[in-house]
């Protein structure tokens, strides 16, 4: 029997706020945030989804342990269940401004991390990425109506950015 591994991007839009924690804490705070180590920049452990998706399943639902495993209590050392789920990643935040509501914010180094991982799950017409700017600009799309009139600038919690010529 051939195995076959199918990869996806899973996106997942949190509509409140959502707090992961590490389970253990340090000092006077007892739940931080989970966080990569290198970037520190916050993330959704790959359990942590599994988890609240497993949850989600009928316990009437027959392939749920095929999918997610067996639960704890019920030997789940006989094995692991079909679906395995890889951390989340930030893509996007939202961030205040002053004209609009907010904005959705990332960075080039967000994006290149996004791309290469979607090359890996197969996926390859993405768009290119804008070139970093110097430290007080920001990119645009053409549909953008964030800009504050005079000074042409965009606003953002208390940043205010130059923005560049609009891109798709």
């Amino acid at each position: 029997m051939d195995a076959c591994m199918d990869t996806r991007l899973v996106f997942v839009h949190a509509l409140s706020p959502l707090h992961a924690g590490t389970g253990q804490g340090i000092g006077i705070i007892d739940l931080p945030i989970a966080r990569e180590k290198a970037t520190g920049i916050p993330f959704l452990p790959g359990s942590s989804l599994k988890g609240s998706l497993r949850d989600l399943c009928q316990d009437s639902d027959l392939n749920k342990e095929k999918i997610f495993g067996p639960p704890p209590d019920k030997n789940p050392e006989e094995h692991s269940g079909a679906a395995q789920f890889s951390d989340q990643r930030l893509l996007l935040l939202p961030i205040r401004s002053l004209v609009g509501t907010f904005a959705w914010a990332t960075s080039p180094y967000i994006l290149q991390r996004f791309v290469r991982e979607a090359k890996l799950a197969g996926i390859n017409d993405l768009p290119q990425i804008p070139k970093p700017l110097k430290e007080t600009g920001c990119v645009i799309t053409k549909t953008c109506c964030l800009e504050y009139p005079n000074p042409k600038k965009i606003f953002l919690e208390d940043l205010d950015l130059d923005p560049s010529d609009k891109q798709e």
